[in-house]
């Protein structure tokens, strides 16, 4: 995987976790996985499986696109 791609979904996992005020122990038992996974998702030290990726967004809220490349805009607000 592109690591410019890698680095967008961490950026994006971190914000919008963040944004909804879950801890990285909250994201990680709401998706199923491990606090580890998460942080390291975060930090660029691994690439989540389409599974996995699957899971975090469903637990944040969003769409897999989303998580990969941010949350849409509302077009009135563009």
């Amino acid at each position: 995987m592109n690591l410019q791609i890698i680095a967008e979904i961490a950026k994006n996992l971190k914000e919008l976790r963040t944004k909804r005020g879950l801890s990285i122990a909250e994201l990680a038992e709401k998706a199923g996985t491990t606090k580890q996974t998460i942080s390291y998702l975060e930090n660029c030290e691994r690439t989540p499986s389409f599974e996995t990726g699957l899971k975090i967004a469903q637990a944040l809220g969003v769409t897999a696109e989303e998580l990969a490349y941010g949350e849409k805009k509302n077009e009135e607000n563009e």
